[in-house]
């Protein structure tokens, strides 16, 4: 029960840390931070903090890591059912990867939204066009995207899967979230299986 109530603690500790970091992300930006504003935010000691983190710097690349990961994990538990409706022609329903993807966002919004105002939102978009390659593009059984990889597609795949995404989800964190995770959803699938030219209406399906 004692190491059960300590996992809790932790968990509650790094939770509280994180939601700190995040709002001082987008109120100071990361370079003003101190480890003092941190743990005055989050209500916790210095000797609490460099229990869990080193500094901020080991801080802000866990929280990267840890987003990057989650992507990476919603598009491999999701790539079956993308698939499956490519095939299918079955696109006029949002695709549940995509629909995750817009979830999972929003509920990390500040944090999300903190680390692409951040000056390292560079690597930041880095890590999750390496978690996408991972995900979609190496070699394995599993995975359902096998194309060609002459002119090395698969990289300029992954930058511009990445790099499009992120464009996307900072611009609607940006507006607030004004449209729901649903719509957002529907509009990237509508891009993804019918290509912008077609969405903007420059030519009918």
């Amino acid at each position: 029960m004692e190491t059960k109530d300590s996992d809790v603690r932790v968990i509650r500790t790094r939770k509280s840390i994180k939601a700190a970091f995040a709002d001082l992300l987008l109120k100071k930006g990361f370079e003003s931070i101190t480890i003092k504003d941190i743990t005055t935010a989050a209500a916790v000691n210095r000797g609490t903090f460099y229990k869990h983190y080193q500094d901020k710097y080991d801080l802000l690349a866990q929280c990267q890591q840890k987003l990057a990961t989650d992507l990476a994990k919603t598009v491999r538990r999701n790539a079956q059912d993308v698939e499956r409706k490519y095939r299918q022609l079955n696109t006029d329903t949002p695709f549940t990867l995509a629909l995750e993807f817009f979830c999972y966002i929003k509920q990390n919004r500040r944090i999300f939204l903190g680390l692409l105002r951040n000056d390292s939102h560079q690597f930041f978009q880095e890590l999750i066009k390496d978690k996408l390659w991972q995900s979609l593009f190496i070699n394995r059984p599993e995975n359902p995207f096998k194309i060609s990889n002459s002119m090395g597609i698969n990289e300029y795949l992954a930058d511009y899967i990445a790099g499009a995404h992120l464009a996307v989800v900072a611009h609607w964190l940006e507006n607030n979230c004004h449209e729901s995770e649903e719509q957002m959803a529907e509009l990237l699938t509508k891009i993804s299986s019918q290509g912008i030219i077609t969405v903007a209406g420059l030519r009918e399906d």
